[in-house]
């Protein structure tokens, strides 16, 4: 029993292992699959909020499309609708003309309807400074827009003043409402059109603007529809281009546009009032009291006595205006400077114009040595060529009188009879001393101090030729200074140089450009004058001719700077980008030079126009080196993940036949040992039962 006992524990215990092992196979296969989900759902979780982003963005940037085709269909509209009106196509103008005509009767018909609502009251007065130019009426309406608010305040309340009486005072107080931001608008801009000079009230009156619409964007419609529209249809009209450029600076901040606008108005302001031709006339009654009058030659119009001319005052207005706005850019340019200064540093800046300071002190030394030598040696060549002239007249003379048998005279008597002749007086002899008359040599002293141009160092001649060519763009003596001074330098490389440079100066069309390129690449190729030159001659003579006109202002000559830096930069550093900025700044200073013309037509033909910064193209490169060395990574990082997985995998299957050979072994194990046992029980009661009946027999 105990063997057959052992025997049942030994099998339980068996299958309780096999069981055990199953169970615990099934729990890691449900651990395993229960991480799968979580991973697949975060997955799916991160793909579908990448799908809601990618649509969320789709969805706003076709709402920005939208808004910007809806903007852009409204301005071609009303581009059409004004185009047709410039054009006086006589089929659509009376229908536009009408529309206009009805649209201002209708806003004095409203207006004269219900003169207490704020529409009404926004819509007239804009009629009257746009169409009316009536600006003491506007500023009537405005002023008046309050008090007939607090009038109706005080009628609907006047019944009980008796018996309320302070309480209604602290209600009324209380709901009041505050100003419409169109109204501040309205009276800023006719605050500026009277009184331009009170600049601290019309910042005053545009404060609380500042919280409820800073951009004036509630403006625009009246915008377009009053002051935009008129200066576009009465593009000739003074005051429409004045309203116009009043809005832009006091609501939209457009100080630049509105300063050129109103410089335009002045200057066509001036040639009407040249045109009329005033003429300023003492009064003929009454000459001592000093009073006049002016008299309009064209018209033959005249002013009372003691009154002004009438266009100045129109005139004296919109330079005031003009004064504001420069005043207003120049302290913000002045604030923009300080803060550049904070944060680039006062001292660089000062270091840099020191060192400007210093070239042009140098230039200016050299220029006046030379010019004064040049100057006296041009004296001295035509005093030359008078004296030359002289001779042959003086020659000529004499043999004339040899010819008719007479004795010839000597060149100081020639001279003094041709002096004489100029004067128209009779010579006389006696006047004169005899010695000198027979003399053939002259009284005068020859120049001996005259300072020679070949004395003078390499360095000035180069300074004299540079500063004519590429400071006073002098290009007539320029030409003639570099003929003169290549023989005279022991190295003309510069010189030359600046000859080819100077050709393109006066270019007439594209071939004269590409044989000017052509000759200076062959040049620059024969002779090696070195990279120092090059940069010598970019800092100290090419920029610093840009930097001197830019401080004194002179647009033309900066822009003749300008491409004479752009053609060095293209030909000899083959930098296309700097070039390109070189040419447009150009081009926007003097659009109606034909040099500046033809050698940037030449630039886009070559295909130079489309090169990109160098700092954009370092971008970019150091981009794709990021990519690729990401890719690399990327790359790498799925070789080892595949390699790592095909040793998980021989593992695993390693350890899937480790344990199957185990299995195997142990079933192998258990079948012998259950085959001993039955083998073993059998035995046993065969014996006991031969036991049992051999008992009988004894």
């Amino acid at each position: 029993m105990q063997k057959n006992n052992f025997a049942a524990i030994c099998i339980q215990a068996y299958f309780r292992g096999i069981l055990g092992r199953e169970k615990a196979r099934l729990y890691k296969i449900y651990v395993m699959s229960t991480k799968l989900q979580q991973f697949w759902r975060n997955q799916r979780a991160r793909y579908f909020l990448n799908l809601c982003m990618w649509y969320s963005r789709r969805y706003w940037a076709a709402v920005k499309i939208q808004r910007q085709m809806r903007r852009f269909l409204a301005i071609k509209h009303s581009g059409i609708y004004f185009g047709e009106l410039l054009l006086l196509r006589t089929i659509k103008f009376k229908t536009i003309l009408w529309k206009l005509q009805h649209q201002t009767s209708g806003v004095v018909a409203r207006f004269n309807r219900n003169e207490n609502s704020i529409s009404n009251i926004i819509n007239y007065v804009s009629y009257q400074i746009a169409y009316k130019q009536n600006y003491e009426l506007a500023k009537e309406i405005l002023a008046g827009q309050r008090d007939i608010g607090d009038d109706d305040t005080t009628a609907t309340t006047s019944t009980h003043v008796e018996v309320e009486g302070k309480i209604i005072e602290k209600k009324k107080k209380k709901e009041r409402k505050p100003e419409q931001p169109l109204l501040i608008f309205l009276k800023a801009i006719v605050h500026f059109l009277t009184t331009p000079e009170k600049k601290v009230e019309l910042k005053n009156l545009l404060k609380p603007t500042v919280l409820l619409d800073p951009k004036a964007e509630s403006f625009h419609y009246f915008y377009d529809i009053y002051f935009n529209r008129y200066a576009l249809i009465h593009y000739n009209n003074t005051s429409g281009n004045i309203n116009k450029a009043v809005c832009d600076y006091v609501l939209y901040s457009k100080r630049h546009e509105a300063l050129n606008n109103l410089k335009q108005v002045h200057e066509s302001l001036v040639n009407a009032r040249e045109a009329k031709q005033w003429i300023e006339v003492d009064d003929p009654e009454d000459e001592e009291s000093g009073l006049t009058y002016w008299w309009c030659q064209a018209t033959n119009e005249t002013t009372h006595v003691g009154m002004p001319c009438p266009d100045d005052a129109q005139i004296e207005h919109v330079e005031s205006m003009i004064a504001v706005i420069t005043d207003d850019i120049r302290e913000r340019r002045r604030a923009a400077t300080k803060i550049q200064s904070c944060f680039r540093g006062i001292s660089s800046r000062d270091q840099s114009a020191g060192e400007t300071f210093k070239l042009l002190v140098k230039q200016k030394l050299f220029v006046e040595r030379i010019t004064i030598a040049v100057e006296a040696k041009l004296k001295h060549e035509a005093q030359e060529k008078v004296m030359a002239k002289q001779q042959k007249a003086w020659e000529k003379h004499n043999k004339k009188l040899i010819g008719n048998k007479l004795e010839p005279i000597s060149l100081v008597k020639y001279k003094r009879l041709i002096d004489c002749k100029k004067r128209g007086v009779d010579y006389n002899s006696e006047d004169y001393s005899s010695s000198d008359e027979d003399s053939t040599e002259e009284d005068e002293d020859s120049n001996d101090e005259i300072e020679s141009t070949s004395d003078f160092e390499p360095k000035a001649i180069e300074a004299y030729v540079f500063y004519l060519h590429l400071f006073l763009h002098n290009y007539k003596k320029a030409r003639w200074a570099y003929e003169n001074f290549v023989s005279q330098m022991p190295l003309g490389d510069s010189l030359q140089f600046g000859n080819l440079l100077l050709n393109f100066a006066e270019v007439e069309d594209e071939e004269e450009v590409e044989h000017g390129i052509e000759s200076m690449e062959s040049f620059i190729m024969k002779t090696d004058m070195g990279e120092p030159f090059y940069d010598i001659f970019d800092r100290q003579i090419l920029q610093l001719s840009i930097r001197k006109h830019r401080y004194q202002a002179k647009n033309i000559a900066m822009s003749k700077s300008l491409l004479a830096r752009g053609i060095f930069l293209q030909i000899v550093r083959k930098d296309y980008y700097e070039a390109h900025l070189c040419y447009q700044k150009a081009t926007s200073l003097n659009p109606s030079n034909r040099s500046i013309q033809c050698v940037y037509n030449v630039f886009i033909d070559r295909g130079y126009g489309a090169i990109s910064s160098p700092v954009l193209q370092r971008r970019k490169a150091k981009i794709q080196r990021l990519a690729s060395k990401l890719e690399w990574r990327n790359k790498k990082w799925l070789e080892r993940l595949q390699r790592q997985k095909e040793l998980e995998k021989k593992k695993k299957d390693e350890r899937r036949r480790q344990r199957k050979e185990k299995r195997l072994k142990e079933q192998m194990e258990m079948e012998t040992f259950v085959k001993g046992g039955t083998t073993m029980g059998g035995t046993k009661k065969e014996v006991v039962g031969e036991e049992k009946e051999e008992e009988p027999l004894v």
